[in-house]
Parts: C-alpha cells; sequence; structure tokens
C-alpha cells in the first residue's frame, strides 16, 4: 500500500462551457492523474479520462445546464518483477460542475 505517496492537495480549476467544460490540475510532483466524471454523484456510469499535470483536457459532448460531478486521482506506474503495474492514490473529494 503506496497511499503515503500521494497526499492529494490537488488544485482543481475549471472553465466551464456550453455542453463542455475544461479541467486543469496543478500539483507539486510529476504524476499522472484519472479524472472521472458522472451526473450520478454516487459515480454510477461514470466515464473517465487520464490527465497530466498542468495539462488541461476538453470534455465535450455533455448536456446543456447539467451538474456533473468530478473527481480524481493520481497514480504511477510501477515495475514489480513481472509487469508494470499502476498504483492508485484514494479518489479526492468530489467536485460539481454546472454546464451553460
Amino acid at each position: 500500500k503506496l497511499y503515503g505517496l500521494f497526499n492529494l492537495h490537488v488544485q482543481l480549476d475549471f472553465t466551464i462551457g456550453e455542453k463542455k467544460f475544461t479541467a486543469r490540475i496543478r500539483y507539486k510532483y510529476d504524476v499522472q492523474f484519472q479524472l472521472q466524471y458522472s451526473t450520478n454523484k454516487n459515480f454510477k456510469k461514470s466515464k473517465s479520462t487520464t490527465l497530466f499535470v498542468y495539462e488541461s483536457k476538453t470534455i465535450k459532448r455533455l448536456s446543456k445546464k447539467k451538474t456533473y460531478y468530478v473527481r480524481v486521482r493520481a497514480y504511477t506506474t510501477a515495475d514489480n518483477g513481472i509487469a508494470e503495474v499502476k498504483i492508485y492514490s484514494p479518489w479526492s473529494a468530489v467536485k460539481k460542475v454546472k454546464t451553460k
């Protein structure tokens, strides 16, 4: 368990548009992030995408004037001697984003 590796004090900024939003992550270490979004606050039928530090990602083809719930987690890859495995942090707190 490497949860101590990821102390998730992540700054997550959103630019909201019509039928889309853009997410940007700021974090002090160079790791990758998995961004997950859903219209359900329990993340049923959610979608996810990969995001790098200081990279912005636009999520398109969303519904107008709808609330989306967004959360992120950091991950890195490590070699366990057999194959490379992904090590994930716990999910961040959930943020609400409402499209225009």
